[in-house]
């Protein structure tokens, strides 16, 4: 049993490795890895992560009006010290990771909304905007993730959910 699980762990530790780089064999592997059970690094690639995510927020009150897009969370500011001392940035880390996973799963084509709706990244997601404080007039929202590219780049909307009643406050 003990090699066993050896030999699965070195497996999944291989195929890992193997799905850093950009070759016909993990493209279909992540067609294949439907759960998302094989990781994908980018701390030293060759091509790290370039983008900024956002996630916009909008809300409809109780008469069916839409209200403005408010940014709801992006991008934090880098201070001097921010590579010694960084409190924060586990939370943003974990956001900017949930987005990234849902907008993959949406740009492969996939997912259509509907089951989108259903995978772990956006539900906590979800269970993140839907937690956030509004005014007591609003009954429903919806969210947007954005990807912008460099600080003047191009923006580009990655999805956009339905609106979501707000249950209770």
């Amino acid at each position: 049993m003990l090699w066993l699980c050896a030999c699965l762990f070195a497996a999944w530790f291989g195929l890992s490795v193997a799905n850093q780089f950009e070759t016909p064999f993990t493209y279909r592997l992540r067609k294949l890895d439907i759960f998302g059970l094989i990781s994908v690094w980018k701390f030293f690639a060759p091509r790290p992560g370039i983008h900024d995510h956002y996630i916009l927020i909008q809300d409809c009150d109780s008469t069916g009006q839409l209200l403005e897009w408010k940014q709801l969370l992006g991008p934090s500011v880098r201070r001097p010290q921010s590579f010694v001392w960084n409190p924060g940035k586990w939370e943003s880390k974990a956001i900017a990771d949930l987005l990234q996973l849902v907008a993959q799963a949406n740009s492969f084509g996939r997912l259509d909304n509907r089951t989108l709706m259903l995978t772990s990244p956006y539900l906590v997601i979800l269970h993140f905007v839907l937690g956030q404080p509004c005014g007591p007039e609003v009954v429903a929202r919806r969210f947007a993730l954005v990807q912008k590219t460099g600080r003047f780049g191009k923006v580009e909307l990655s999805m956009a959910s339905d609106f979501h009643p707000l249950l209770s406050r």
